[in-house]
């Protein structure tokens, strides 16, 4: 919050995006093997596209991604920025289209 509040005193009024991001399963980066898409990160990260202040819910890459999209089960490989890339830009040309319909 401390980010978007800085934007704000400095007349930035555009939207920030929280990616739904969490998943990393790999033992050696901390990981369990097992993955809960209700954590206690992505609940959070949820509740700031929830607060009013400007701040939007971007790509979930927990819900988009598989496992041949990251390379050791927490980081995104060549397929997935591909179809991360693809999800930004597709989901920031939707807002934009319904902007400008406003």
């Amino acid at each position: 919050m401390s980010m978007v509040e800085t934007l704000r005193q400095q007349s930035v009024g555009a939207p920030v995006y929280i990616s739904i991001t969490s998943k990393c399963l790999e033992p050696s980066n901390g990981g369990f093997k097992t993955d809960a898409p209700d954590n206690a990160i992505v609940r959070a990260q949820l509740a700031l596209s929830k607060n009013g202040s400007g701040i939007r819910k971007g790509v979930n890459t927990d819900a988009l991604l598989n496992e041949v999209d990251r390379y050791d089960d927490c980081h995104i490989g060549a397929t997935g920025g591909e179809k991360v890339s693809r999800a930004w830009t597709d989901l920031l040309f939707a807002d934009r289209r319904t902007a400008a319909m406003r």
